[in-house]
């Protein structure tokens, strides 16, 4: 009795083993840093959204601004990236928030969730910025939730 009772556990623990390594291959969280004090410039060319790679690149689509005594959060390109999320100008309360940060099938998905409130009496340009370490660097893919 006591060797089928180890044999069942032995047969069980290397069905758990086996499948949990290969889901950990094909999908897994990302760890992330959401960037604080940042804006979209108004010169830039093109809304923002995926991937930046460089300081130079990011350097055309925001500045810097500490509001309300946060700090502005730093981003070093030579071990990380930007995953961006923006879209034109509204003047309707709009907030993003991040979901979920995973890698499927060789690349990266981001998810985010897109809160719209009530109509307000000026413009803004909602933005979600992440820093990711280039570690995890892939093809990006960002789906709004």
């Amino acid at each position: 009795m006591r060797r089928l009772v180890l044999i069942i556990s032995v047969i069980v623990s290397a069905v758990l083993l086996l499948a949990d390594c290969k889901s950990q291959n094909q999908t897994g969280d990302i760890p992330y840093t959401v960037c604080e004090g940042y804006f979209v410039r108004n010169d830039a060319d093109k809304v923002p959204l995926g991937k930046i790679t460089s300081q130079r690149e990011f350097d055309k689509l925001f500045g810097m601004a500490a509001v309300m005594g946060r700090s502005i959060t730093p981003i070093d390109f030579s071990k990380q990236f930007v995953i961006a999320v923006s879209e034109k100008p509204t003047a309707n309360s709009t907030t993003y928030s991040p979901l979920s940060l995973v890698r499927s099938e060789g690349r990266i998905v981001f998810s985010y969730g897109i809160e719209r409130g009530s109509k307000i009496s000026y413009v803004i340009q909602p933005l979600l910025l992440i820093v990711v370490d280039k570690k995890y660097e892939s093809e990006v893919e960002v789906v709004a939730k």
